[in-house]
């Protein structure tokens, strides 16, 4: 319970930071979004089979006293902090497009800002997949794979 806390305060912090930037329709940008967050679903399925990804979700969906194997756990585990990586690189990568694009372009001062601020929108979304939805959900698997493998060795013990 405690180890969420300073997670959930994080995440209000930055939501008081988007918040306080100004309007929110600022920071909402659907072709970022589709390509910080589905270009790394894509590379998944190209990475792993469709039935890893789905083992993911049910094992991250279930009950922590599912009785969920630890190396299904873990696998779920790593195939989730890959997903954020990848995002976040993805991110990264599309920003850098972007001010390459914009570079390219500088005989149009009216669109600088706009695209500068769309640049970095698809870095926003990387590090936002990366800190607040996977990171978070890597360190839950985590947790839940030393439950099972703790309460799996204390019954072992009593037989």
């Amino acid at each position: 319970m405690f180890r969420k806390i300073p997670w959930f305060f994080a995440f209000l912090t930055f939501l008081l930071m988007i918040k306080l930037s100004g309007p929110v329709k600022q920071l909402i940008n659907l072709p970022a979004f589709i390509m910080v967050f589905g270009a790394p679903v894509l590379l998944l399925m190209s990475i792993y089979k469709p039935g890893d990804i789905s083992k993911t979700l049910k094992t991250f969906f279930a009950p922590a006293d599912a009785g969920i194997p630890v190396n299904e756990i873990c696998f779920s585990s790593s195939l989730i902090s890959t997903y954020g990586i990848i995002a976040m690189a993805t991110g990264i990568l599309c920003s850098l497009m972007g001010i390459i694009a914009i570079l390219a372009n500088l005989a149009e001062p009216d669109d600088i800002m706009i695209n500068i601020s769309v640049s970095m929108l698809t870095m926003l979304y990387g590090i936002f997949a990366y800190l607040f939805i996977c990171l978070p959900a890597t360190f839950y698997l985590k947790g839940m794979a030393e439950r099972n493998a703790y309460l799996k060795e204390l019954e072992q013990e009593t037989d």
